[in-house]
């Protein structure tokens, strides 16, 4: 059996079509990827006074980074220094 060379050239194409298909959902799943390997954790330590100086237990500090929504706000320890 002989393949024409308008037939093969098709399978050729086909095949060429698949393989860019491949790299581009390749390619995407890795951008998720290296997405989240970017995200960041941090841990703040501190103490949360007023003006006084008194420490405040059990505030709620909100974090804010301008370049990323939504914003934290999470409650602080119940803690308190004398």
């Amino acid at each position: 059996m002989k393949l024409s060379s308008t037939h093969a050239e098709r399978l050729i194409q086909a095949a060429t079509s698949r393989r860019r298909h491949l790299l581009l959902a390749l390619s995407v799943f890795l951008g998720i990827l290296a997405t989240q390997a970017l995200a960041q954790e941090a841990t703040l330590v501190g103490t949360v006074s007023d003006s006084s100086g008194a420490v405040i237990p059990n505030a709620t500090i909100t974090i804010t980074n301008t370049k990323r929504l939504p914003l934290r706000s999470r409650p602080t320890a119940a803690k308190s220094v004398a």
